[in-house]
Formats: structure tokens, C-alpha cells, sequence
């Protein structure tokens, strides 16, 4: 991907989110 930190990130918000 382009920007594999943006992807990271989604996943640890919503890690964080839930």
C-alpha cells in the first residue's frame, strides 16, 4: 500500500474505539 501507517492506524483506532 501507499501508506501502510494509515492502514495501521485504522486498525489500532478501532482497537481502540471498541
Amino acid at each position: 500500500d501507499k501508506q501502510p501507517f494509515e492502514q495501521r492506524a485504522a486498525k489500532l483506532k478501532e482497537k481502540y474505539e471498541k
